[in-house]
């Protein structure tokens, strides 16, 4: 599993990575929720357009803890094979997080 996601400047490459991401999300976010928007897709990519809601209650990508709700989109194009994903990309309204800190 190769995951493109972009936090601070570069990548972030492959299973664990990509776990420890999550989980700091997670930890940041603590009632994280994801609505799935739209998906395309076929047996080999997928498309999916996504909406986070959340309260940034910890610490995350050197923000400011707000406390304050929060709420952004992204997209993420996948790869699969065998069934499993294999490779995704995902692009996310950062600015959205960002001025919530302000």
């Amino acid at each position: 599993m190769v995951s493109h996601i972009r936090k601070g400047g570069r990548s972030v490459t492959g299973p664990k990575a990509f776990s420890d991401f999550h989980d700091q999300l997670l930890t940041a976010f603590s009632d994280l929720s994801l609505k799935i928007l739209h998906v395309v897709g076929d047996d080999t990519q997928a498309a999916v357009h996504w909406q986070v809601t959340g309260t940034h209650s910890g610490p995350f990508a050197n923000l400011t803890v707000t406390n304050v709700p929060v709420s952004f989109t992204g997209m993420s194009f996948l790869t699969i094979q065998n069934g499993k994903i294999t490779e995704g990309w995902d692009c996310w309204d950062q600015g959205a997080l960002v001025s919530s800190a302000d």
